[in-house]
């Protein structure tokens, strides 16, 4: 009597369940490594930013009266600000005014946390104003040898701006951060 031998191999429906497999772990991973950049996520970062500005500002004390004369400070001297660099890539800081010791009657800003805004989003503009409803968009176009300044101050409040953000290319995907005047307190939007 002659034994009847079985065949080794996979069926067809073993192995077109690894393929599927093999495919979700390879879509999961290249999502993983090549992240996508949302001008929301840079909002939301720089809206941090501005609420470590405005508590720097309400900690740091008030200015001395003699830096705030031989700088022309007055009336309203900041403590700290959010500073948009100009150049590409953009870098967003939270700077400090510093004074020097006595006898000098003179002050600096110190950078003390900075953010490089990611190259898949630009900084498009901003407004001098807190854009709460939306639709207006950015009343000043920044081009990248442009600046923006945000001052802080010791009471707790920080000039009203908002600034807009979308990607660098693509459809748009626009999104706003919003600096109200009391407390420095920043809303993120993901429109204009």
């Amino acid at each position: 009597m002659r034994a009847r031998t079985s065949e080794a191999g996979f069926t067809l429906t073993e192995m077109m369940v690894v393929i599927v497999i093999l495919g979700v772990l390879a879509t999961i991973s290249y999502n993983l490594l090549n992240p996508y950049v949302d001008p929301t996520d840079a909002a939301e970062r720089t809206s941090m930013l501005m609420r470590e500005t405005a508590r720097r500002a309400s900690e740091g004390g008030p200015v001395r009266a003699d830096v705030v004369t031989n700088l022309g400070l007055a009336p309203k001297p900041p403590r700290a600000r959010l500073h948009v660099l100009a150049g590409t890539p953009r870098v967003i800081a939270v700077e400090v005014l510093t004074e020097d010791p006595l006898p000098a009657h003179t002050a600096s800003w110190a950078q003390v946390q900075t953010m490089t805004v990611p190259a898949e989003v630009t900084l498009k503009g901003w407004r001098q104003t807190s854009d709460l409803t939306g639709g207006v968009g950015p009343a000043v176009a920044l081009a990248a040898t442009d600046q923006v300044v945000i001052q802080c101050y010791t009471n707790s409040t920080c000039d009203p701006a908002t600034l807009y953000f979308d990607v660098t290319a693509g459809d748009p995907s626009p999104a706003r951060v919003v600096l109200m005047p009391l407390g420095g307190a920043p809303v993120t939007y993901n429109s204009w």
